[in-house]
């Protein structure tokens, strides 16, 4: 059906949402930071990416200047996810053609399932 990855330092959420979307047929990978991140992301490619942009180690924000400045493409579409306040302050900064969507915690999981498939490589 197509592969997610939840890339997020809470680990609750993290398997929450890694949960949610095997539930729903996808291949799901996890990651606790930016640098788990990108080791994944630089092995696959047509991923729908739920990033988090506060994490130790490298942030969403690195996670993303990283991607765009890769040699080899991976087609990879964002869903940047942070707190209202945070994400708000982001978001003049956040100009990405990898960004498809921003969203704000707390989230209904409706509401996040919906994006995925919205973004989904293939999604019609």
């Amino acid at each position: 059906m197509g592969k997610v990855l939840v890339v997020d330092d809470e680990a609750d959420l993290r398997g929450l949402l890694a949960d949610v979307f095997t539930d729903e047929g996808y291949e799901v990978m996890t990651a606790r930071d930016g640098v788990e991140a990108l080791d994944v992301l630089r092995r696959e490619c047509d991923m729908v990416v739920l990033l988090d942009l506060m994490m130790p180690r490298l942030d969403g924000r690195g996670v993303i200047h990283e991607l765009e400045h890769d040699a080899t493409p991976h087609h990879h579409r964002v869903i940047v996810m942070s707190a209202a306040e945070r994400l708000f302050a982001y978001s003049t900064s956040l100009q990405s053609p990898l960004i498809c969507e921003q969203l704000a915690k707390p989230f209904e999981l409706e509401t996040v399932i919906a994006l995925v498939k919205k973004h989904m490589p293939g999604a019609a």
